[in-house]
């Protein structure tokens, strides 16, 4: 392999607990115009079980940019191939 793979490496890694709340606070502060950078947070959060990750990833279904409403969509995807019942669990808890 030359050069690195993005998805190869975002397969390999899953943020901590902490890494996670680093990336959904980039996600929340990302300018508009950042629509990539996004899209990539994102993808991390999309692999990320957890009910903040899911939380950020729901927000971002009313994202203005259609890009960003469809990788949302897409990482609803992969945290929903967790299971349906831990996807359902996780959206039905209370928020601490």
């Amino acid at each position: 392999m030359t050069g690195w793979d993005r998805d190869r490496i975002q397969a390999m890694w899953l943020p901590s607990e902490e890494e996670s709340e680093a990336v959904i606070s980039a996600l929340s502060r990302a300018p508009s115009n950042e629509a990539d950078v996004k899209r990539y947070l994102i993808g991390i959060l999309g692999r990320t079980p957890g009910r903040k990750s899911l939380s950020a990833v729901i927000s971002k279904l009313a994202d203005p940019d259609a890009g960003i409403r469809v990788a949302a969509a897409e990482a609803l995807g992969r945290l929903g191939d967790k299971g349906p019942s831990w996807l359902c669990g996780q959206a039905g808890r209370p928020r601490r």
